[in-house]
C-alpha cells in the first residue's frame, strides 16, 4: 500500500495540486529570504549614534529617497506575487474539472466511522455495494458521488485528489483518476467522533 502523500501523486488531479504545491512553495521561499536578507542589510547598515548625539534627535540626518522607492517596489512585487498565485491557483481548479467524461460511476456514503462503496450501473442487476474499499480502472476518469449519513465528513485521498467535504442532506462530486496500478488510502478528513482516526478507505 502506498503511503498518504500529496508529493507522489498517481493521479492528474493530484499532479496539479503539486506542481502549484511546489510553486507557492519555491516563492515564499524565496519572499522569505529576501526579507531576512533586507532586515540583515537594514540592521548593518543603519546609522549609529555617538555619545553626542542628543537623546531627542535622529541618526538619521535627512530621509533617504531610496529607502522609498526600495518601499514602493517591495509592495508593488508583493501585489504582483499574490496576483500571480491568485491566478496559478484559479487555473490549476479550473484544470481539476477538466477531466473527461467518467468510465464508471461509484456512489460513496460516509458513515460514522465507515465507507459504503455503491457500485452503479444502467443495469439494476449490477449494482453492488462493498465496504471501506473501491476499485476504479487505471487511467480513467471515475465519477464519484459522495454523501453523508450523520455528520460532516471529508473525503481525501492525497495521492489522487484534494479534499472534498460531505455534508448530511447535500450531494457532492470528485472525480478520480489513477494513473497508475496501486492501492491508495484514503481517509476522513473531518473529525467525526471518537473512531474518526480509523475511519480510512482503500483505493
Amino acid at each position: 500500500m502506498r503511503t498518504q502523500d500529496i508529493l507522489a501523486s498517481a493521479g492528474p488531479q493530484a499532479q496539479h495540486i503539486e506542481a502549484l504545491w511546489w510553486l507557492m512553495l519555491v516563492i515564499c521561499a524565496v519572499v522569505f529570504i529576501a526579507v531576512l536578507t533586507g532586515v540583515a542589510l537594514a540592521l548593518i547598515r543603519s546609522p549609529r549614534g555617538d555619545p553626542a548625539t542628543p537623546p531627542d534627535l535622529s541618526s538619521l540626518a535627512r530621509p533617504e529617497r531610496s529607502a522609498a522607492i526600495v518601499v514602493v517596489a517591495a509592495v508593488a512585487l508583493s501585489a504582483a506575487l499574490l496576483i500571480f498565485l491568485t491566478i496559478a491557483s484559479f487555473l490549476t481548479d479550473r484544470r481539476l474539472a477538466s477531466l473527461g467524461p467518467p468510465a464508471l460511476e461509484v456512489e460513496l456514503t460516509a458513515h460514522r466511522w465507515w465507507w459504503e462503496v455503491r457500485y452503479q450501473d444502467a443495469d439494476p442487476s449490477r449494482i453492488f455495494a462493498t465496504a471501506n474499499e473501491m476499485h476504479i480502472p487505471v487511467g480513467k476518469p471515475v465519477l464519484v458521488k459522495l454523501k453523508a449519513d450523520d455528520v460532516i465528513h471529508s473525503f481525501w485521498v492525497p495521492n489522487l485528489a484534494g479534499k472534498k467535504d460531505l455534508i448530511p442532506g447535500r450531494d457532492a462530486t470528485l472525480t478520480l483518476q489513477a494513473d497508475k496500478p496501486g492501492n491508495y488510502r484514503g481517509q476522513c478528513a473531518e473529525f467525526c467522533g471518537v473512531q474518526h482516526a480509523k475511519m480510512a478507505l482503500l483505493v
